[in-house]
């Protein structure tokens, strides 16, 4: 009882110094996919505005998934470009003009990349669509900052986007996403005859046959309620959770409001149970730089609050 006594008791502490920071400027991806599932692969056009101030000595370091093809890199105030490989990804080092003055700059990226089937996480495929920050699939500075985004999405019309972020259905087969938070990375799922719970406190979609959606909304509803009640901050809970079931059989994760499961129709009620609570508190603890010495940050806090 004491161990879960002090564990709670940290974890206001924690919280209560995160939401303390001072907010900084941050970057803004205007962006268009085009998905193509046939070839398990993805188009992409992004325009990232960021503050000048993030660049280091005249350089912006990107970092982008080794499967990107057809790259071109453009910017009015780049003077070169390098790149090589670095941890399984490639590095791409923006070299600026350093007589620019202005605040902000912006650099515009256009290729195509194709998810290897064998992929962990991500996929594009003809039954489910998958994507975040896991592939690299996008193109994200080194330090790894919170962005805010708007982003064009073209699928086959027998799909169903699905994001923890304010989504418009533009006609059958363009959607338009724009961040209702800052984020770490763009994530987003789509599948075919999604079926969706509604709860007070979540929303859960799933593509999976035989899947309990009542008893999960209700198991969700219990831990977000719980977390409500013991922060006592309503507006952390003004939005639903978007709850993901994927047919993959390993492997979830969260992304602030928006949390993906993998295949768990042999869970048991009690790991359900763990599960969704430990995901639910990445909404709070998942901000450690994962390529950092500190990214056992990101799944060791939320690991207090079981």
């Amino acid at each position: 009882m004491f161990i879960r006594r002090f564990s709670f008791t940290l974890f206001i502490v924690i919280f209560t110094a995160s939401i303390s920071l001072s907010a900084q400027p941050t970057p803004f991806y205007s962006g268009e996919v085009q998905i193509n599932p046939d070839d398990n692969a993805l188009s992409a056009l992004f325009t990232i505005t960021f503050p000048s101030d993030m660049l280091s000595d005249g350089t912006l370091p990107v970092l982008m998934s080794e499967n990107v093809r057809n790259l071109q890199i453009t910017g009015l105030n780049i003077l070169s470009k390098e790149q090589k490989p670095n941890r399984g990804l490639m590095l791409h080092e923006l070299i600026f003009d350093p007589e620019n003055t202005s605040d902000s700059l912006s650099v515009n990226f256009s290729y195509s990349i194709r998810i290897p089937a064998d992929h962990q996480i991500n996929r594009i495929t003809n039954k489910w669509i998958e994507l975040n920050l896991d592939s690299f699939w996008l193109p994200i500075i080194a330090s790894i900052p919170k962005f805010n985004y708007e982003l064009k999405v073209n699928i086959p019309s027998n799909f169903i986007l699905v994001s923890g972020d304010s989504i418009i259905n533009l006609n059958e087969r363009q959607y338009l996403i724009n961040s209702q938070l800052q984020r770490l990375d763009i994530s987003f799922a789509a599948g075919k005859n999604l079926d969706s719970k509604d709860g007070s406190y979540s929303t859960v979609y799933s593509s999976v046959d035989s899947v309990d959606l009542t008893k999960i909304v209700d198991q969700a509803d219990k831990s977000l309620r719980f977390y409500e009640d013991y922060i006592n901050r309503p507006s952390e809970f003004k939005n639903k959770r978007i709850i993901i079931i994927s047919p993959r059989k390993e492997v979830g994760y969260a992304r602030k409001n928006y949390i993906v499961l993998s295949d768990i129709r042999e869970s048991k009620p009690e790991d359900l149970d763990a599960f969704l609570a430990h995901e639910f508190a990445h909404y709070w603890f998942s901000n450690a730089n994962f390529r950092s010495k500190h990214h056992w940050l990101r799944n060791h806090l939320p690991n207090i609050c079981l």
